[in-house]
């Protein structure tokens, strides 16, 4: 009988340690909302540390801010846009997966806005296919060529895999400026086991992943072009089946700095605000035909509105340009079915502002 225990106890032990497969059942769909606390680096962290049946204790993160990460269907941005990504078999660019991304400008001439990232979640990877982006006001698919496979699928520990894909920006018709971007992926999956985070212990496998990029430059007036020195960073992922996004990711420069630390969390009210005094009011709640975002001290840039139904559906998604420090966005809710619903403010960083619960009443 004792033989029988301690035979049952090394099982339960080894079952819990084992070694798990990601596959894409474990990676975003259309649908999927998480929440995710960001944190500050803390004494003693050490991303070298890692191999089979390693046990990482992240139990010290301390939450400085939170976000909702939002995963739509590819139809959700502009339509122009859709037909580019669209879901079809016949579609080189195929995608099913659509998240917002961040607004940002190459220099003082190209500004990039309304941005989200596209991506094609298959059995044998899930990839990035493009960014659908507003060029400077005009709507623009930008391919990725070939397209960047974030995860080769499925993977499990000791796998490694790379690929090298660019996209360009061309504005020669207008600017005369044409902008690339070369960027190298590799993955090598190097460690399993434990992971302990302030929110959960997860049965996990990590992936580090080298990215080192090369921006160029070609003036057409001038008749020449330039290349960026490459500049090389780290992701490392802690992922874990069923959970959508990494349980744990840890993105440093290519000198070993910490840069970010996010990992799965619930929502505890930790918000990020665009300044001190920032504050954002929803009226009438419950609404029905319209429904207002009052923003106080606010900064003037690009605020968006989403209007997410509980089962993480985009119902409304709104850009507003903000002139002034005291503004009210308004939201028509013409079609919008009773029910209670998620409202999303988010600045053009693509940094949360407020989440709030909000009813609908018809």
């Amino acid at each position: 009988m004792r033989i029988l225990l301690v035979f049952c106890l090394l099982v339960s032990i080894s079952v819990a340690q084992a070694q798990i497969t990601i596959t894409t059942a474990d990676l975003p769909h259309a649908g999927n909302v998480e929440v995710l606390s960001t944190a500050n680096t803390f004494t003693g962290l050490n991303l070298t540390l890692t191999g089979p049946n390693y046990n990482w204790d992240y139990s010290a993160l301390v939450p400085t801010g939170q976000r909702i990460d939002s995963f739509f269907p590819e139809s959700a941005g502009n339509p122009l846009l859709t037909f580019y990504f669209i879901n079809s078999g016949l579609n080189p660019n195929r995608s099913n997966v659509a998240t917002p991304g961040v607004n940002f400008t190459l220099g003082t001439l190209i500004t990039l806005s309304k941005v989200y990232n596209y991506y094609y979640n298959a059995t044998a990877g899930f990839s990035q296919s493009g960014i659908g982006a507003e060029v400077n006001g005009i709507p623009l698919p930008i391919t990725f060529s070939p397209h960047d496979k974030v995860y080769a699928l499925p993977f499990t520990y000791n796998q490694r895999d790379s690929v090298t894909f660019s996209y360009g920006i061309d504005l020669t018709s207008t600017l005369g400026i044409y902008y690339t971007v070369r960027k190298t992926r590799k993955n090598t999956v190097d460690g399993w086991g434990s992971l302990i985070t302030p929110f959960s212990t997860y049965n996990s496998l990590r992936v580090k992943t080298q990215l080192i990029e090369v921006d160029s430059v070609y003036i057409d007036s001038l008749g020449f072009g330039f290349a960026t020195p490459p500049i090389t960073t780290y992701e490392y992922k802690w992922m874990a089946t069923g959970q959508n996004v990494p349980a744990l990711q840890i993105n440093t420069s290519g000198t070993g700095i910490v840069t970010s630390i996010a990992y799965k969390d619930a929502l505890v009210g930790i918000l990020p605000t665009a300044s001190e005094n920032f504050s954002s009011t929803v009226y009438p709640n419950p609404a029905s035909d319209r429904m207002n975002v009052s923003l106080s001290n606010a900064h003037s840039g690009q605020y968006r509105v989403d209007l997410i139904s509980l089962t993480g559906a985009l119902v409304i998604s709104k850009w507003f340009t903000v002139s002034s420090a005291e503004q009210i966005l308004t939201l028509e809710l013409n079609g919008i079915a009773t029910g209670h619903y998620l409202l999303k403010l988010t600045d053009s960083k693509n940094e949360m502002l407020r989440f709030t619960p909000v009813d609908i009443r018809k």
